[in-house]
């Protein structure tokens, strides 16, 4: 009997490379490293080895899921979106005070947040975007600097799931009340960016939204000693995932943004438009990435090299 950790793994195996009976190390490695998960050390074990990089993948999870119709994809993954951009708006009106967005990178969901937030606050500054590494000290600061209702702090890609300080602040930032008492319990002393100093208690009736490549509930499975930490973080949010793993999907997903004109914008025509995606479409086994970074990339050596783009990214798209 399979435990709900090797059951996560799995699954992400089958979203990954479909049903299969064995996978390699650098299979396993590539499925860990992606979706934020500990290597399954159980699956290298005697039991399963088959050979020196080549293991048996147990079979009672491995089921084939009910499949969906292009049309049903796209259908899905446009309503995902559209309730997106009304969850976003909900964060920037206090409604709710906290939102997790989870799906793979590539996806539009800063520039798809970015531009609902600018449209809520008519292009003022309503909100903040924070990217990369983050301290806890640096998050108590930030918290503070937005802490007045109708402020959003958003939290694009921070690696804040493993420090234990920083999710003990968000919990107490994410109360599920309109006013949130955050403190420091330490007699250090804190200044906000104008240089005046932070008090150790304040109150906090701003929103947070939180934008990762990561599954968090996929860490909560995971069994890590700050899991806990997330599953009272999750408990306070909404959590949306985007559900867009299989490169069909990713596809289907970079055809509806390009409805918006992502590529008129740069300069690209409609003829020229198709013409990328008919050769993402050929080669989508073959490119190293399949995005919408990767149709910006393809689209930025077209303009480049008109006549020579596609020999190109034979040569710096593909894997």
């Amino acid at each position: 009997m399979l435990t709900s950790v090797q059951k996560v793994f799995l699954t992400h195996v089958q979203s990954e490379y479909g049903i299969l009976q064995q996978i390699t190390a650098k299979q396993i490695k590539y499925v860990s490293v992606k979706y934020g998960i500990p290597y399954p050390q159980w699956l290298t074990k005697d039991q399963y080895r088959i050979s020196r990089s080549l293991y048996r993948i147990p079979g009672e999870t491995m089921i084939s899921q009910p499949t969906e119709s292009k049309e049903e994809i796209s259908a899905r993954i446009r309503e995902t979106y559209e309730a997106m951009d009304e969850l976003v708006q909900a964060v920037a009106a206090n409604t709710v005070n906290s939102l997790v967005i989870a799906g793979g990178a590539g996806l539009g969901k800063s520039y798809t947040v970015n531009k609902t937030l600018q449209k809520v606050n008519q292009g003022d500054y309503g909100y903040v975007f924070h990217r990369g590494y983050l301290k806890a000290t640096h998050l108590f600061r930030l918290l503070y600097e937005n802490r007045f209702k109708g402020q959003v702090v958003v939290l694009d890609d921070c690696d804040l799931w493993h420090d234990e300080t920083a999710l003990n602040i968000l919990k107490a930032a994410l109360e599920l009340k309109p006013t949130r008492r955050i403190g420091w319990g330490s007699e250090k002393v804190f200044l906000d960016e104008d240089g005046e100093e932070i008090p150790r208690y304040f109150d906090f009736e701003g929103s947070v939204i939180f934008l990762t490549n990561l599954s968090v509930r996929d860490l909560i499975a995971s069994g890590s000693k700050n899991a806990p930490h997330l599953a009272a973080i999750e408990s306070r949010s909404l959590l949306l995932d985007l559900k867009i793993k299989t490169k069909e999907e990713y596809m289907i997903k970079i055809k509806q943004t390009l409805e918006g004109g992502m590529l008129r914008d740069i300069g690209i025509t409609k003829p020229q438009e198709e013409e990328i995606v008919s050769f993402m479409e050929d080669n989508i086994e073959k490119l190293s990435d399949v995005s919408l970074r990767m149709i910006e990339k393809i689209a930025a050596l077209y303009k480049a090299k008109p006549e020579s783009w596609m020999k190109i990214c034979r040569t710096v798209c593909f894997k």
